[in-house]
């Protein structure tokens, strides 16, 4: 397989089963350590803390998404790729 420039047609079958092994394995790792987040989660705080939490998270990312949008128009549209 060769490193530079784009994908020969003889790669093209290996390359995209590459993508595919690794876009299993990182979904396989992120459900299996959700899981674990979540049990943590119900174990030291309860379910009852869901509607609160949830309501947090929002909260959170409406203000992560504020900075990050004041931050990209600072920058413009050709400094932000």
């Amino acid at each position: 397989m060769h490193l530079s420039g784009p994908p020969h047609p003889e790669d093209e079958g290996r390359l995209a089963a590459l993508v595919v092994a690794l876009m299993f394995v990182a979904m396989a790792a992120f459900t299996i350590g959700q899981s674990g987040i979540d049990a943590l989660f119900f174990d030291r705080v309860g379910a009852q803390a869901l509607p609160v939490m949830y309501l947090l998270q929002g909260g959170a990312t409406f203000v992560a998404m504020l900075a990050l949008t004041g931050t990209l128009g600072r920058l413009g549209p050709r400094r932000s790729c």
